[in-house]
């Protein structure tokens, strides 16, 4: 169920990218909708895309989704273990 509801939602967010390519909660909702079913790289996409198009209208919107193509690559490379320096 879980699933089938992540890809309605990523149908939906790119129905309305079609519609509205400038607009920069519709690539978020791309962005969130493509993670929740496992494509990292359209995640990554879609927020790089929400970040461009909001740049000058939405700075929330552009704060959010740096921040989470931010948290995408700082999982990407963060170690398995993390040893504390003294």
């Amino acid at each position: 169920l879980e699933v089938k509801l992540s890809e309605k939602a990523l149908a939906d967010g790119q129905q309305a990218v079609a519609l509205a390519p400038q607009d920069g909660r519709a690539w978020m909702l791309v962005g969130s909708a493509s993670e929740a079913v496992g494509d990292a790289a359209g995640a990554y996409y879609a927020y790089s895309q929400a970040s461009q198009v909001s740049e000058e209208s939405d700075p929330q919107i552009t704060a959010m989704a740096r921040i989470k193509m931010a948290g995408m690559l700082q999982a990407i490379q963060a170690p398995e273990a993390i040893t504390p320096v003294p």
